[in-house]
Order: C-alpha cells, then sequence, then structure tokens
C-alpha cells in the first residue's frame, strides 16, 4: 500500500524545534568571514568581490522523534511527514526533488536511534568531501559509539575508505535504500539525530570544516616544509581552467 506525498516544508528547524519540543544543540557558532583579493594576472572576476564577506550561520544538530528518510537521494522528513528544507541546499533544489512528485512507497522501520549522514549530490566527489562527510563532527557519533549511521544508498570505494580514515566503524553504517520500479523508498527510526549543512551554501565552507578535514584525512606536514599542489583540469570534460 503506498502512503501520500510529502505533507509540507520545515523552512526552519532552528525555528521549529522549540515549538515542537525537538531537542537542538548548536555545535558551532555562526561566523563571518572576509577574504583577501586573488593575486591575479588583469582584473579579477567580479564573483571575488561578492565572496569577500561571507555570513555563515550557526551549525547545528537536531533530535527528531519516529523521523523519516526517503529516497535514494535521500530527504529527511519529520514524524508529520514535513520534508526538512535542510535537507538540501536550498527551496530550489528541494521543489525539484523527486520526493515532491511522487507517491512514497511503504515505511520500513528501524528500531532505536540513528544518525543521518545523507545529502545532495553525495555522489559527487567535491560535494562528498565537502559539503557531507563534515557533517559527520556535527554529530554525536563518538559520544554514541553503538549509534547506527544512515549514509547514502551508492557510495565508491574512495568514500567508505573516508569514513574509515575518519574513524567510523564500518558495522556502524546503515546505507539508504535505492528507489526500485519508480517507488521511492523510506524508512522510519524511533530517533534520528539530524546535522545542519556546515554552512550557508556549497563551495564556501567555514573554517572550521577545512580544519576537521585536515585533522581526520591528512598526515601531518613535515615540520618546516611547506608544498603547494596544484590539480590540472586539462583533460577534463568540462569546466576547464582558462589560461592554465
Amino acid at each position: 500500500m503506498l502512503v501520500r506525498r510529502v505533507t509540507g516544508i520545515v523552512e526552519s528547524l532552528a525555528e521549529a524545534a522549540p515549538r515542537r519540543g525537538w531537542r537542538l544543540e548548536v555545535v558551532h557558532d555562526g561566523e563571518t568571514v572576509t577574504r583577501r583579493p586573488p593575486r591575479t594576472v588583469g582584473a579579477a572576476h567580479p564573483a571575488f568581490d561578492r565572496l569577500a564577506v561571507w555570513e555563515h550561520p550557526p551549525a547545528f544538530r537536531a533530535l527528531l522523534p519516529s523521523a523519516r528518510i526517503a529516497g535514494t537521494d535521500p530527504l529527511v522528513l519529520t514524524d508529520r511527514g514535513e520534508a526538512l528544507l535542510e535537507s538540501t541546499f536550498d527551496r530550489e533544489q528541494l521543489e525539484r526533488h523527486v520526493i515532491l512528485s511522487r507517491r512514497l512507497g511503504p515505511v520500513r522501520t528501524r528500531a532505536g536511534r540513528h544518525l543521518a549522514l545523507v545529502g545532495p549530490w553525495s555522489h559527487n566527489h567535491f560535494h562528498w568531501f565537502l559539503d557531507l562527510l563534515p557533517r559527520l563532527a556535527l554529530l554525536p557519533w563518538e559520544a554514541e559509539p553503538a549509534t547506527p549511521i544512515v549514509v547514502p544508498a551508492t557510495m565508491s570505494a574512495l568514500q567508505r575508505e573516508s569514513l574509515l580514515m575518519a574513524g567510523v566503524a564500518p558495522q556502524r553504517i546503515v546505507r539508504a535504500l535505492r528507489s526500485r520500479a519508480g517507488i521511492i523508498p523510506q524508512v522510519r527510526v524511533d530517533e534520528l539525530w539530524f546535522p545542519s549543512m556546515t554552512g550557508r551554501s556549497t563551495g564556501n565552507p567555514p573554517a572550521w570544516v577545512i580544519d576537521w578535514l585536515r585533522e581526520r584525512l591528512a598526515p601531518p606536514a613535515p615540520e618546516g616544509r611547506r608544498t603547494r599542489l596544484y590539480v590540472s583540469r586539462a583533460d577534463a570534460g568540462s569546466r576547464r581552467v582558462a589560461g592554465e
């Protein structure tokens, strides 16, 4: 038996949590980033002026009762069937999500508390490392070592390795369900820790994200040695660098 579609949208967990009795914990305060202008040949692109000052909102986690994780590229739904806007980057991405235009499949249940480490475009190397993996730092995964962690349905070997390098034991990982025959799967858990986005938008991570990734994934640099690494896009199919 199929259930009804998504019933609405929770625009802001920070505003909804006090009214609904949800538990919300701020992990990192908001911050203002001021960037130096780039050193370049000729005039800098106007985008650098727009990004010179950047405001990051507070990063938090919320404990939601009877929440659902729905879809192969999952959204998180409340106990009332509302989609969390903070499941994706912005309202435009949410409104284009397949889950808002199709009916959902039967609900499968998993007992106990779970942690949500799912997000948009997780199959992409950049978005996995800059947008999704650092959300692990917002979750109480080390304080709750027995709590399962729900991850995207499809993951590469490198993504699995990065979780291991970050300290996540493979036996804790639970894959989200894949869509089959046009049916959007959904899993309901008793309680779900849900992390906010790490920053205001993709491509602009706050400093704590870079520090966390460096601490977890990168070996310490040799004392007194500084190396600059340039990754060429000369053989890329798109987004090549002009004047490389």
